[in-house]
């Protein structure tokens, strides 16, 4: 049975509710979690189940805690049903100014992205632990939605955020911590047999190895433009070039994009549901960003090992867990 610790919006402990939520956790992306109250419960009130309040949600079965806000609300048969929303929603219920440039490595304009939103309203949202490899940026805060500016940042620099709840004497705090590495080597194992559940038929992407990134212009002699090419994957697989728009006046910004892309982009990228059983420890290693090595059926002609099996190094993007289904849904 699942623990939702609620809070008011300054994070001060107010209920505890048992009961069974079920939740997603994303690298760099916005998840969900919900979970349902009898209508006859004495805490199913706007006091508790109030828009805006903090939720923490932990459990026995080893998987990291939930934390995030409350902001939709359902009345159906008798039961109410709350669906939090993981800390970028908080993003996307601020907007910037007419025009405000912040300036720096990518882990200091994310700083800078939270003082913002504190100086509009205080939130439970503090500065974490704050480490970037990105070199000098700039992103512009306009009058819209400044999730928009955070996924941008995240996908000029290939860095990116991760959430840590902490609670003191009763008292949430999420910090919000910045990383050049969002891949942890968590030494998860995920075998046919054992750990995984049904079946996961695996889907490959072709490669690009030429990669070019360009600015805003309208005329291409004046364009700034950067290119990131892998001798190593043309060799491989042929050349295999593309290009993308960046909307951006730096060159600095234009060659790590480029770079950035050709990493995604320079092998066959492989791409598979899963759903792991929480047999061992595996639901103790699971995580956004997680480096699993997984096995799966391919045929001898593509094995290693000559037994039919191949073994993939993979990262997980999402995991979607409901207790009731006794087993959590990877994406990579």
């Amino acid at each position: 049975m699942d623990v939702v610790r609620i809070f008011d919006r300054d994070g001060i402990w107010t209920y505890q509710l048992k009961t069974s939520a079920q939740r997603g956790y994303g690298l760099v992306q916005e998840m969900s979690a919900s979970f349902y109250l009898s209508v006859y419960d004495e805490k199913c009130r706007p006091a508790v189940l109030n828009y805006g309040n903090p939720v923490l949600i932990e459990n026995s079965d080893g998987l990291l805690a939930w934390c995030g806000f409350i902001d939709k609300r359902g009345f159906d048969g008798g039961a109410a049903k709350t669906v939090a929303f993981t800390p970028e929603h908080i993003f996307t219920q601020r907007r910037g100014p007419q025009k405000l440039t912040l300036k720096g490595s990518a882990g200091e304009i994310f700083v800078q992205m939270i003082n913002y939103i504190n100086s509009l309203e205080e939130t439970i949202l503090q500065v974490g632990n704050i480490d970037s490899d990105s070199g000098y940026m700039e992103e512009t805060l306009n009058p819209v939605t400044i999730d928009f500016n955070l996924a941008r940042i995240v996908a000029r620099s290939g860095e990116g955020y991760r959430w840590r709840p902490e609670v003191v004497d009763g008292r949430l705090t999420i910090y919000c911590d910045w990383t050049p590495n969002l891949v942890i080597n968590s030494g998860l194992i995920l075998h046919d047999g054992y750990n995984v559940s049904g079946e996961h038929p695996l889907n490959e992407t072709a490669p690009a190895n030429d990669i070019l990134t360009y600015g805003k212009g309208t005329d291409w002699t004046k364009r700034l433009t950067a290119t990131a090419v892998d001798a190593e994957s043309i060799q491989d697989y042929g050349l295999r070039q593309k290009s993308f728009s960046i909307p951006t006046p730096s060159q600095a910004t234009l060659a790590l994009t480029a770079q950035n892309k050709l990493n995604q982009f320079k092998q066959p990228k492989t791409n598979f549901p899963l759903s792991a059983l929480n047999i061992g420890d595996t639901f103790s290693k699971l995580q956004p960003g997680a480096l699993a090595t997984v096995t799966t059926l391919v045929g001898e002609g593509f094995s290693e090992d000559g037994l039919g099996y191949q073994s993939n190094n993979v990262i997980i993007k999402t995991i979607s867990y409901d207790p009731a289904k006794g087993y959590a849904g990877l994406a990579i």
